[in-house]
């Protein structure tokens, strides 16, 4: 019996060893891991110059806030119009503006005649009466 009981105790003890061997190997291969993630090379984002536009521009909470209450108001002034315009052309095509023009009685109009003024105001519109006269002094060879 006590042959019986040394052996029991020798196996445990095989196992506590051979649990404290892999332990440290699992420690080692953490580590090992920890600093192969220090050693990564960097994003290609850290080579984007700063002017590029090419990704969606940032909206802060302030701002929505902010675009959410001039909405709701009935009129605004000319440097309210263009503020909010400007914000919901950051916003166009997004889940916040869809869910702000069905949230605000009247947004989606309100929005609608906000972005045509902007628009408007940004390209340069040629009078019908004058579209004929900017049309016959049109010449390519000005462009080639």
């Amino acid at each position: 019996m006590a042959c019986q009981q040394e052996k029991l105790i020798e196996q445990m003890l095989a196992k506590k060893a051979d649990q404290e061997n892999n332990d440290s190997t699992g420690n080692e291969r953490e580590e090992e891991s920890a600093s192969n993630f220090n050693n990564e090379e960097p994003d290609d984002i850290d080579n984007i110059p700063a002017d590029d536009d090419r990704f969606g521009q940032a909206v802060s909470l302030n701002e929505l806030t902010k675009v959410g209450n001039l909405l709701q108001q009935e009129n605004l002034d000319a440097a309210q119009e263009k503020e909010t315009s400007d914000i919901i052309q950051k916003i166009e095509g997004t889940e916040f503006l869809a869910m702000m023009q069905q949230s605000i009685d009247g947004a989606s109009q309100k929005i609608a005649r906000l972005l045509d003024k902007s628009l408007s105001e940004k390209h340069n519109v040629i009078p019908k009466e004058n579209q004929n006269n900017a049309l016959d002094n049109f010449d390519i060879g000005d462009f080639i």
